[in-house]
């Protein structure tokens, strides 16, 4: 991988559970993390099991959230 990159470079990785283990990936070179925070998870399970998405839980049951590793 460190062929791939600039030295400047960052290293992102997103996804729902990405933000979980963050030190994992730190320790890998990875500089950012991108993921949510559920802040209700009984409505968020309600509206995942009834088929909806981001677009209906994002600012009601879960946060998008940003880890930079310093």
């Amino acid at each position: 991988m460190n062929i791939l990159l600039q030295e400047s470079a960052d290293i992102l990785v997103t996804g729902p559970t990405a933000g979980m283990i963050p030190d994992a990936f730190f320790k890998r070179g990875v500089t950012v993390m991108g993921g949510i925070l559920v802040t209700k998870p009984d409505e968020l399970l309600d509206v995942i099991s009834e088929g909806g998405s981001g677009y209906h839980f994002f600012g009601k049951s879960a946060e998008r959230i940003v880890i930079y590793n310093k």
